[in-house]
């Protein structure tokens, strides 16, 4: 603030310097930047952008002379009409500190309250329609008139000419805690503006997303001009085939974790299945949600995959939910070609490894309903489930063919390296199968308490099952939920 009260301009001051300061937490903000990168470059005028300025970012054209800047301010929640209206407040003051400076400003957000949502609309509505009328027409003024008392529900008094002429929104952006969306969006905006890079495949340009977001996310208050943006996707597209053939492509499910998603984290391709998932609680998507939303993802993903690079790695990092890890093998599955590396607490566990001379132990088989034809499978390893399961089925009232309850040779609870999981993991295979094929049973009930890793091997196997896979998770106050539903 100056001596005389009035606020200053100056990128040094303490209201402009707020996300300089702010360090992690800003990955958002960097997505969002990243996924609109396509559509400036696009722009035969587009020159500079700059991160953190006066506003969350800045973006500059230069059509022959003539200076154009664009400043945004990135929210990454849905804006409620208090909030959308202090930012308009800011806008004014940011105009009338720098008179000329701005051509436009823009709010960037997942959405707005009713309020502001309805006066965004009349806004665009306005703007729309204005070149047809003459100051002074009763529609015009009537238009007008319905704008301001929109503004003045939100709080705002600010004059209408500013609010038409410069107050813009972007509210694309959907409800997503991670960037997958907006990754999707980059790409999209790729393919559909900059025709030198349409015919790359997705893995190429997720690639280059991921090294534009990286290089934003540390391009504090230093000017990121056309050339050096154009220089970089090119960059990550022309290095993007070699490393996958070398390194394999690294997927992430985020939906289980904990911390907030990380832009320095590595990946090829991301599932963000967070809003339907809660770890506190356990909580799981319902079987219709499997089947329709997130195992045609999944589908999707090994698709794009495999039309992008000859490589089959499959680099997972966890976490998942024991449900998702299954789905995951599932979809990459052996009979396809893939080799699966996991993380497994410190260690690294690898599909193409020599198995141990491991087995499991059926502890129990039991024949119960002959009129069924469907088998359920208790797979004890870091638990035993048995009495969980039991008391679940007389619950719901099912009626299976079979039992059969499967147990490590080294004991419930045993630790095990990756040899031993792929040992279990084709020993389970082996057994199932031939339960399955004994009594004629269509559908396996799978209650499993395990390893991911193991999971994720167990489920690129059941191609091989000759039976479809429901999967459960233990809920946490007990009892089991019914998940993905595995079509082998």
């Amino acid at each position: 603030m100056n001596p005389d009260g009035t606020y200053s301009p100056s990128l040094l001051t303490p209201e402009n310097r707020g996300g300089v300061t702010a360090g992690e937490g800003y990955n958002f903000q960097d997505a969002f930047i990243a996924s609109r990168i396509p559509g400036w470059l696009a722009d035969p005028y587009f020159s500079f952008l700059l991160k953190e300025g006066s506003g969350d970012v800045e973006v500059r054209f230069d059509d022959h002379g003539l200076r154009r800047v664009e400043l945004y301010q990135v929210k990454d929640h849905h804006v409620t009409p208090t909030e959308c209206r202090d930012v308009i407040n800011a806008f004014s003051i940011k105009e009338a500190q720098s008179p000329g400076t701005y051509a436009g400003f823009i709010l960037a957000c997942r959405g707005l309250g009713r309020e502001a949502e309805s006066l965004r609309q009349a806004l665009e509505e306005l703007r729309g329609a204005f070149p047809m009328y003459s100051q002074g027409d009763r529609v015009l003024v009537s238009t007008e008139q319905d704008v301001e008392e929109r503004a003045r529900r939100i709080g705002l008094a600010i004059p209408l000419d500013f609010l038409r002429m410069k107050v813009f929104f972007d509210t694309n952006l959907g409800d997503m805690k991670s960037d997958e969306r907006l990754c999707e969006q980059f790409i999209g905006s790729v393919v559909q503006k900059i025709p030198k890079w349409a015919m790359v495949g997705g893995l190429g340009l997720t690639a280059a997303y991921r090294d534009i977001a990286r290089l934003i996310n540390i391009s504090i208050r230093q000017t990121c001009s056309h050339d050096l943006l154009d220089q970089r996707i090119q960059q990550a597209i022309d290095a993007s085939s070699s490393r996958l053939n070398k390194e394999g492509v690294t997927v992430r499910l985020y939906h289980w974790e904990d911390p907030s998603f990380d832009l320095s984290e590595k990946w090829d391709v991301l599932l963000d299945w967070s809003e339907h998932f809660d770890r506190i609680s356990r909580k799981v998507p319902p079987p219709a949600l499997w089947r329709d939303g997130l195992i045609p993802a999944l589908e999707e993903a090994q698709r794009r995959i495999r039309s992008c690079t000859d490589s089959r790695l499959i680099r997972f990092r966890p976490s998942a939910c024991l449900s998702a890890g299954l789905a995951l093998g599932w979809a990459f599955s052996e009979v396809k070609g893939y080799t699966f590396e996991v993380q497994q607490g410190h260690a690294i566990w690898r599909t193409d490894t020599q198995p141990s001379g491991r087995h499991l132990v059926v502890s129990e088989e039991v024949s119960l309903d002959r009129s069924s034809r469907e088998l359920c499978v208790e797979f004890s390893h870091q638990a035993d489930v048995t009495s969980k399961v039991d008391q679940f089925i007389q619950t719901i009232g099912k009626a299976f063919r079979a039992k059969i309850m499967l147990v490590p040779d080294l004991g419930i609870g045993a630790r095990i390296d990756g040899p031993t999981a792929l040992a279990y993991a084709d020993d389970a295979k082996q057994r199932i199968r031939k339960v399955v094929d004994q009594y004629g049973c269509e559908i396996v009930h799978l209650f499993y308490a395990g390893p991911l890793g193991l999971a994720i091997f167990l489920g690129r196997l059941f191609n091989a099952m000759h039976a479809d896979i429901q999967c459960y998770e233990e809920q946490d106050r007990g009892g089991y939920a019914p998940s993905c539903l595995l079509h082998t």
